[in-house]
């Protein structure tokens, strides 16, 4: 066995003789070799993707982790959870069903392939989103949106308040020109019932009436 020294050339060339003790007899030289040295190349960036997006589920949701990368063939897929090996068959996807408080942690992928080096994802933390922390529920405003709507509400409501008075003004106003049209109607006729009171009786009647005993 040759160990070659240190620092001395990157691809050093070896061959090795043998002399036989026998007189008359030649050495013996085998052909040289020169050894290379396999450099593993890193595989490309190993993405990580999370679903739901960020990671947060209520108590019993579900998280699948899937690990994403181009290599060809498909490299062999390890999980690991805040740092260690999980126990589990190198798969692509990890699918983490009714999520509860011991499967909050960190998680990342290892892939690793035969003529490639093992490449780590970045980490994903998985957490659940306790009750009352899920956030706004469907529809509801919160923060300046919320002022924002109090706001517009507010000028409507005035807006409505201004237009119903100024109806109400206008009713009024009709009322009283319709009022004020009818009292010289009113006058009218009772003056004419006046004159036809204040008539004197026919002349005929009134001889008839002087010459009765």
């Amino acid at each position: 066995m040759v160990t070659p020294a240190w620092g001395g050339a990157p691809q050093p060339t070896f061959s090795c003789s043998f002399s036989p003790s026998f007189p008359r007899r030649r050495a013996l030289h085998t052909a040289p070799i020169r050894p290379s040295v396999w450099e593993p190349v890193p595989l490309e960036e190993v993405q990580l993707v999370v679903e739901p997006a960020g990671g947060a589920v209520p108590p019993g949701g579900t998280v699948t982790l899937t690990c994403e990368t181009s290599v060809q063939p498909p490299p062999q897929i390890h999980w690991t959870k805040d740092g260690t090996p999980l126990p589990l068959s190198p798969s692509p996807v990890l699918l983490l069903p009714e999520v509860g408080p011991e499967d909050q942690g960190t998680y990342s992928c290892v892939a690793t392939h035969p003529s490639h080096g093992p490449q780590k994802s970045r980490a994903i933390s998985i957490s659940i989103i306790e009750t009352g922390e899920e956030g706004p529920a469907a529809g509801s405003v919160e923060g300046p949106g919320l002022g924002t709507l109090a706001l517009a509400l507010g000028i409507l409501g005035g807006l409505g308040t201004a237009a119903l008075l100024v109806g109400v003004i206008m009713w009024h106003r009709r009322q009283r020109r319709g009022q004020e049209r009818k009292a010289p109607e009113n006058q009218e006729e009772d003056e004419e019932e006046r004159a036809e009171l204040n008539q004197p009786e026919d002349p005929e009647a009134a001889e008839s009436s002087a010459g009765a005993p």
